[in-house]
Formats: C-alpha cells, sequence, structure tokens
C-alpha cells in the first residue's frame, strides 16, 4: 500500500486575490491555483524562479528543516517513498500524458533549468494525506523532443510542525524548505525591481526587506510564506545523496541522470 500519512488542517478557506483582483478560494497552506494569486507580476515570478536555482542554503528569504541523526528505520522509510514514486510518476515520462492528468506548467514562458508541473487538485490533497506515489508537482528539463522526467516535488501546509514533515519524509534524509519573509514591489510596479540600498537589492528573494514594516514603509508587498513547504526529490539520480539533496546542493534539480 503507498505510504499515507494522515495530517490534520484547520483554516482551510481563505480568500487570495487573483490577477483579476477578484477573489477566489485558496487554502493559506497551498501552494495558489496559479503562479499570479501569489506573485505580484511577471518580474516577481522571473525573480522567484531565478532564485530556485541556485544553492539550497539557508538564508533571509530560504528557510530549511534541521537534520535530524539518520536511523535505518529512516532509511528503510525513504527507499519505500522513492520506490513508490518511482512506480506511480513512470507513466508521466511523456509530459503529454502529465498534462492530460492535470499537471499544469508553471511559468512556462520563463526559462528554467527545471520546469514545474503541477497538479492543483493534488497539491490541495496533500495538505491532508500524503501519498508517495502521486506528487503533487513533477519536474522536467527542457530536452529537444518536448521535455524529460528527472524528478517530483511534495508539498506540505506551511503550518506543519517539524514532526508532521519528518513523517512525510524523514528530516535525517531530506531538508524540506520554504521561501519566507519576501516584499514584492506594488503589483505592475516593475521599475521598483532595481531599486537598492547600500548597493544591495531591496525587493524579491535577494532582496534586503525581510519585515512586514520595512516592506509597508517602502510601499511593497509583503509575503511571510510564499508556497509553503517543499521538498524536491531528483528521483533518478544514480547517488542516493543527489536523490534528496543536501544544504549546498543545487535548487534546481540538475544532474538527475537517467
Amino acid at each position: 500500500m503507498p505510504l499515507q500519512v494522515k495530517l490534520v488542517v484547520v483554516g482551510i478557506a481563505l480568500l487570495a486575490p487573483t490577477v483579476a483582483g477578484t477573489q477566489t478560494p485558496r487554502s493559506p497552506d497551498q501552494p495558489a491555483g496559479n503562479a499570479e494569486a501569489v506573485l505580484p507580476d511577471t518580474s516577481a515570478s522571473n525573480a522567484v524562479t531565478a532564485s530556485m536555482s541556485g544553492a539550497l542554503v539557508q538564508g533571509t528569504h530560504l528557510e530549511l528543516t534541521p537534520v535530524r541523526a539518520r536511523t535505518k528505520a529512516d532509511e528503510a522509510r525513504a527507499a519505500q517513498v522513492l520506490a513508490e514514486l518511482r512506480s506511480g510518476i513512470a507513466r508521466y515520462a511523456d509530459y503529454r500524458v502529465a498534462e492530460a492528468d492535470g499537471y499544469k506548467q508553471f511559468l512556462p514562458k520563463v526559462p528554467q533549468a527545471v520546469y514545474h508541473f503541477t497538479n492543483y487538485r493534488r497539491s490541495v490533497s496533500e495538505a491532508f494525506a500524503f501519498d508517495a506515489a502521486r506528487p503533487s508537482s513533477l519536474l522536467y528539463e527542457k530536452s529537444v523532443d518536448g521535455y524529460k522526467l528527472v524528478g517530483a516535488m511534495y508539498h506540505a501546509p506551511r503550518r506543519a510542525s517539524l514532526d508532521q514533515l519528518d513523517e512525510r519524509i524523514p528530516l535525517s534524509i531530506a531538508r524540506w524548505h520554504r521561501h519566507v519573509k519576501l516584499c514584492f514591489p506594488a503589483r505592475g510596479d516593475t521599475g521598483r525591481w532595481h531599486e537598492t540600498r547600500s548597493g544591495v537589492a531591496l525587493f524579491g528573494p535577494r532582496g534586503s526587506i525581510a519585515t512586514q514594516e520595512d516592506c509597508d514603509a517602502s510601499g511593497g508587498r509583503f509575503v511571510e510564506n510564499l508556497f509553503g513547504w517543499m521538498v524536491h526529490v531528483n528521483a533518478f539520480a544514480r547517488d542516493t545523496n543527489d536523490v534528496w539533496g543536501s544544504e549546498g546542493s543545487s535548487h534546481d534539480h540538475g544532474s538527475a541522470g537517467h
């Protein structure tokens, strides 16, 4: 049977603004149904995407789970998750099958090292139950004839405790991460992306602003936690350490050789 961990999540029905300014129901613990629902504009989308292509290192705007002591039981659980994941996503080697199953490409017009295809129904389901064989996001590299499947990404509620994350994938094996304390220019105010203070950018995932107060004073839009917890799995990497990654490892999911 698939590895399933039931989580109780409260406060599901909040409203989030969409691009058009209307309101659409969205869980506070889940990624939005589209990028624009949480990112102010294309420049913000590009900035966050660019930040995902560097090293996975703890910083002002990137929080990593602490490393726990590894046990044989943890290794066995992680191996079970990986086996179920590989089996579950094998059919998506053809990205068109994934699209037919409801996976939608995230920021398709933005050049990326690895592209995320997210199934938002599964993303919402992951707030309640973890099914290793049914990840909410698939990871693809661009290829000559389309896209090459390299792995997957799991989401967890932003309010999930460390113990709850550990129940899904052991914290001794993988480090979950989340993008935090971000300040974006007001929607559509793209000219402000170039603003600096003492030579350091003000806005975005590489910006110096990291508090609600400073962001408000700068006329920006503060986001405490952008997408909730995430963990990437380079499912087809040959080395186990590359499968789960570690601090300082690539955040763009590259080198996931088949």
